[in-house]
């Protein structure tokens, strides 16, 4: 099957749009998780420090050692950064990608009312 019947400018336009919510999704979990912290720091006096790491062991999920000590040494650091930050840079980019899906599965000679 051709991609150029398969993939139309609808469904590409579909799937980045999809793709953005996942992305704004990420980006409004970013101050919703200051907000909780927030509340636990008013409401207990310490401030909770939710760590990527900390997310990822409780959705069931562990990251193993790779054998090669420079790059754990990424890993944790990236690791052991705050969740808000982590949801913030990662729905940034997850809704650049879906701005940028249309253009990418654009059958080449297509012409647009914007070009």
């Amino acid at each position: 099957m051709d991609a150029r019947i398969w993939v139309t400018r609808e469904r590409g336009e579909i799937i980045g749009g999809s793709v953005m919510a996942i992305g704004a999704c990420a980006i409004i979990g970013s101050p919703a998780m200051v907000l909780w912290q927030s509340f636990q720091w008013l409401q207990y006096g310490a401030w909770p420090n939710v760590m990527v790491r900390d997310a990822l062991q409780f959705a069931g999920l562990e990251v193993w050692p790779t054998g090669w000590l420079g790059l754990n040494k990424i890993i944790d650091g990236l690791l052991d950064a705050p969740l808000w930050f982590a949801l913030l840079i990662g729905g940034v980019l997850i809704a650049w990608l879906g701005s940028e899906v249309p253009k990418l599965l654009r059958v080449p000679g297509e012409r647009r009312f914007s070009d």
